[in-house]
């Protein structure tokens, strides 16, 4: 017997990964709860007891089963949220900067590869500093 994620009554469930007692159940929870494409922690945290359950039926080995997920600290009023801090300086603000630091033309290519070896800068951010870069070296005078 499991229980259905939306009324809460125990059914006789088909398949060991059902969630849901009817068609209208999953309906109606996936329309209170947003779209199909968004997982909530229980959502994630049911799916994945049911695949330890699985994995515990073919192997006989009894796994931990997980309740509880990490807690984000908490936010207090005079603080912005999380995902709205912004560090002072950007890695592409220190990357420009140095750029135009440069006063030796044998150091742009260097700069370049360390540039495109960053992986915690987007491409599209990449290219422009390269093509920066590349812009900035066409001043030196030779």
């Amino acid at each position: 017997m499991k229980e259905c994620l939306h009324c809460k009554k125990e059914y006789e469930a088909k398949r060991d990964s059902s969630k849901f007692c009817s068609v209208n159940c999953r309906v109606k929870f996936n329309r209170a709860n947003g779209s199909k494409n968004k997982v909530t922690g229980i959502q994630a945290q049911v799916l994945y007891n049911a695949m330890l359950e699985m994995v515990e039926k073919i192997t006989d080995f009894p796994s931990p089963k997980v309740y509880d997920s990490e807690r984000l600290p908490i936010a207090h009023k005079d603080e912005p949220p999380m995902y709205l801090a912004k560090p002072t300086v950007s890695q592409y603000d220190a990357y420009f900067n140095e750029i135009k630091a440069v006063r030796m033309l044998d150091d742009i290519p260097d700069l370049v590869k360390i540039i495109k070896a960053d992986t915690d800068l987007p491409k599209w951010q990449q290219d422009n500093l390269v093509k920066f870069a590349i812009e900035h070296s066409k001043t030196f005078d030779f």
